[in-house]
C-alpha cells in the first residue's frame, strides 16, 4: 500500500529493497559522523523490513525517514523506531509519517 500526500510525497507500507538500502547508507553516515541514530539497531529494523512492519516516507523520490511497529496479541501495535534522516527534521515530514500509520492502524 502506498499513500500519497502530495505530489511529492509518498508513504509506503512495502518498501522495496532500494528504499532499506537508502535507510542503511544515511544510518550508518549519522553514526559515522555523530555517533547517533539506530545504526546500531540495524538488525532491528532489517527485521522490522523481513516481516513487513515498517513503513517508508519519499519525499522527491528520495526515501527520508521510516518507522517500525510491533503487533501485540493481533490487537495493540507499539511504535518501535521513528527516525527521519537529519536534513528532512522539523519540516512536519515526521508528523505526517506517524499521522499516517495511525490511520493505517485503525
Amino acid at each position: 500500500m502506498q499513500q500519497y500526500l502530495d505530489s511529492e510525497i509518498t508513504i509506503s507500507y512495502n518498501p522495496t529493497n532500494q528504499q532499506f538500502i537508502e535507510i542503511e547508507a544515511w544510518l550508518f553516515d549519522e553514526n559515522k559522523k555523530k555517533k547517533e541514530g539506530f545504526y546500531k539497531n540495524l538488525n532491528f529494523v532489517k527485521s522490522a523490513f523481513d516481516t513487513h512492519q515498517i513503513a517508508v516516507i519519499t519525499f522527491k523520490n528520495m526515501t527520508i525517514g521510516f518507522v517500525t511497529w510491533f503487533i501485540y496479541a493481533d490487537k495493540i501495535a507499539t511504535i518501535e523506531i521513528a527516525e527521519i534522516h537529519p536534513k528532512y527534521r522539523k519540516k512536519g515530514f515526521g508528523k505526517n509519517l506517524i499521522t499516517s500509520l495511525i490511520d493505517y492502524f485503525i
